[in-house]
């Protein structure tokens, strides 16, 4: 079955149509991105390791420390977690849906697209 577009304006126009549906992905995905960035560059709260004390069947203290139970974070656990409440300094936002809020509500709409223009 023969075309009636020349081989030419097809090329054209498939290029136009994919480059109009890659900019409507870039602007439905662009905030997206823009609240994944302010989570991860937000300050965290600190967390402490706490001791973990020797017992009897290792010798030593109980209140002495071994710095290789220190260092061995494949068995850490979220349990031994001392989040430390005293530093929410650099804390903005709770949570992807907390951002939005934020952001929307102290700097408009807007600046969820700002820097799509780079793209």
């Amino acid at each position: 079955m023969a075309s009636s577009v020349p081989a030419d304006l097809r090329v054209a126009i498939e290029g136009t149509s994919g480059g109009i549906g890659n900019a409507i992905g870039l602007l439905g995905t662009y905030p997206l991105t823009v609240i994944k960035t302010r989570l991860q560059s937000q300050r965290k709260k600190r967390h402490k390791r706490k001791p973990i004390p020797k017992n009897e069947k290792t010798g030593g203290n109980k209140d002495s420390v071994d710095e290789h139970d220190l260092r061995k974070d494949r068995d850490f656990k979220s349990a031994d977690l001392d989040i430390s409440e005293d530093e929410p300094e650099g804390v903005i936002y709770e949570g992807p849906l907390d951002c939005i809020r934020k952001v929307i509500a102290n700097e408009g709409l807007g600046s969820m697209y700002t820097g799509v223009a780079l793209k």
